[in-house]
């Protein structure tokens, strides 16, 4: 990859960052369904149907702990159902979070194992997106992230 385009990747990173703590600074409110329900503050605009995706460049877990502190939101613009999941660099599952309704989020997450003190580079964030109406896939996302884990 030539220097220039490893900087242009760079700042399309960087942005993407950036607009994702903007997004993610959306409040919660508590819900009984298997979710959070979000706090709409009129942030998110959506054109075309398109769908919103939160993305991570990198992540923090604890140690030694299954349980882990994990935010992730699907904007209630969003007219799909969202099923994430974390791999580490050698296929391995972390967790999976299936049907995320729009306007919900987790904050936790069940590790399938315990992970001991190090970093995870090249970890894959996946994103699966499906039809409210008749459960189609619909578009997703997958993006490399660096999971840090003390």
């Amino acid at each position: 990859m030539a220097k220039k385009d490893k900087r242009l990747f760079a700042i399309l990173i960087m942005t993407l960052v950036i607009l994702m703590c903007i997004l993610l600074s959306i409040g919660f409110k508590k819900s009984n369904k298997s979710g959070i329900l979000l706090e709409s503050k009129g942030r998110e605009k959506v054109l075309n149907q398109s769908i919103s995706i939160f993305g991570f460049s990198e992540l923090h877990m604890k140690s030694g702990e299954l349980e882990q502190s994990f935010d992730f939101r699907n904007p209630k613009t969003n007219n799909c159902y969202m099923n994430i999941e974390l791999l580490l660099s050698d296929g391995s599952q972390l967790f999976e979070i299936k049907r995320i309704e729009p306007g919900y989020g987790i904050k936790e997450v069940q590790l399938n194992k315990v992970l001991e003190n190090g970093d995870y580079l090249n970890c894959l964030f996946n994103i699966k997106c499906f039809s409210l109406n008749d459960n189609a896939q619909l578009n997703g996302a997958s993006m490399s992230v660096n999971l840090y884990v003390r």
